[in-house]
């Protein structure tokens, strides 16, 4: 087998591609804020993929108490988390489709580990 110059300047025209959309996968999850509500509203919870950006408790929910009130926090976040990952996952999927990756890194870009457990 030849080597043909035509051929190495192809792949690297789509590692530069790669390199760019892999930029631009991590700009906007960096940028990423997603919010889940619990208490039928009472709790809302907005996070990033730094944590927790912001938290809001309806003025009655004071009434119920804190075990409650923890009760309500503990799943608007999780809510929300679970919706930020979704939402990473979603975006990152969209940005690389057609793109072939390596396994390796692969399983990095979708937030597992190279033994498939998540990261975090």
């Amino acid at each position: 087998m030849q080597f043909d110059p035509n051929d190495f300047q192809k792949m690297m025209q789509e590692a530069q591609k790669v390199q760019e959309q892999m930029k631009e996968i991590q700009e906007n999850l960096v940028k990423m804020r997603v919010s889940d509500e619990s208490g039928g509203g009472l709790v809302k919870a907005t996070v990033s993929p730094k944590g927790v950006a912001e938290l809001t408790i309806h003025p009655t929910l004071i009434e119920e108490g804190p075990k409650v009130i923890a009760e309500l926090v503990i799943a608007a976040i999780n809510g929300a988390m679970k919706k930020l990952e979704e939402t990473s996952k979603k975006q990152i999927a969209q940005l690389t489709a057609g793109i072939k990756l390596p396994p390796e890194l692969s399983g990095k870009i979708g937030g597992e580990g190279s033994d498939g457990s998540k990261e975090g």
